[in-house]
């Protein structure tokens, strides 16, 4: 309110000095000149104000499109921080699974197996890191020629519509117990979460 009064004062400061002006004028030749000048002075004191308050809605239309233009920017940057830290635990996981399958290679050769392939159920949550299960194919090492290899006996293997025994009525060889109990206790897993395919 007070910069409306001020407004309308300043008008009628003008309005009386302009007329003041035109009173104490030399002549009526010098009137049109005199006119024109206070004519330009009355326009700036009238839009001045108007002036501010465009200036004020063009800044702010401005300040809308940086802020709109720093949350692209922020949206932006956390994408990528996102996409980096997806990165960092690849490549944290990728060199945790070589040495898992280091590890899993020599459990394997020990029990005279080969170990061909080997995956790794791994948590990426709370648990970073924990090993929920492991698939491994192995093949059989070339056995020496004092050895003799006894094949497992299988009982009770029941026939699918193929003809073919299927795999959870397959008994594990004696050999493939041993290394699943091996690998359960050096990952401290379950039995269950440890699946031997042998070739």
């Amino acid at each position: 309110m007070q910069i409306v009064s001020e407004y309308i004062r300043n008008i009628a400061v003008f309005l009386i000095f302009s007329s003041f002006i035109t009173i104490i004028s030399p002549g009526k030749k010098y009137e049109p000149y005199i006119n024109l000048v206070l004519g330009i002075i009355l326009i700036f004191l009238i839009t001045a104000p108007l002036a501010g308050v465009i200036t004020a809605i063009s800044g702010g239309t401005g300040d809308f499109f940086s802020d709109a233009a720093l949350r692209h920017e922020r949206a932006v940057m956390a994408q990528q921080i996102e996409e980096a830290g997806q990165a960092q635990i690849d490549a944290i996981l990728e060199t945790y699974t070589r040495s898992l399958t280091e590890q899993l290679d020599r459990i394997v050769s020990r029990h005279g197996f080969t170990l061909h392939h080997a995956d790794f159920d791994i948590d990426t949550g709370e648990a970073f890191g924990a090993i929920d299960a492991i698939h491994l194919t192995v093949g059989e090492d070339e056995a020496p020629a004092a050895l003799i290899r006894i094949d497992p006996v299988r009982i009770g293997a029941a026939v699918n519509t193929r003809g073919e025994p299927t795999p959870a009525e397959i008994e594990e060889s004696p050999q493939i117990i041993s290394l699943k109990n091996a690998i359960s206790d050096f990952y401290n897993l379950s039995e269950d979460n440890i699946h031997v395919i042998e070739q």
